[in-house]
């Protein structure tokens, strides 16, 4: 049996597209950030690695890195300011 090139295009548009599958991963940056605090200086500064539970393909904005570390350190948010925040490759 020989297949014409109509017969293939008439086949494949029977396929259903396949869905985008989303993989839950722990991903890795590097923070910089001040803490306001009652210390001489006013604040206190942290830097160093944070592991992020997340779906992939998803970005963060500044605000929710400061969210996401004040929960963390029970805090207030605005006494977060982030210096650098840099995925790690």
């Amino acid at each position: 049996m020989q297949l014409l090139a109509s017969d293939l295009r008439d086949r494949s548009q029977f396929v259903q597209p396949l869905a985008l599958i989303v993989w839950h991963m722990e991903e890795k940056y590097y923070t910089h950030f001040l803490l306001m605090d009652g210390s001489h200086d006013g604040y206190t500064e942290f830097s160093g690695i944070v592991e992020v539970m997340r779906y992939t393909g998803e970005c963060f904005e500044d605000d929710e890195v400061r969210d996401m570390l004040a929960d963390n350190l029970e805090v207030e948010a605005d006494d977060v300011t982030i210096l650098q925040w840099s995925r790690l490759h």
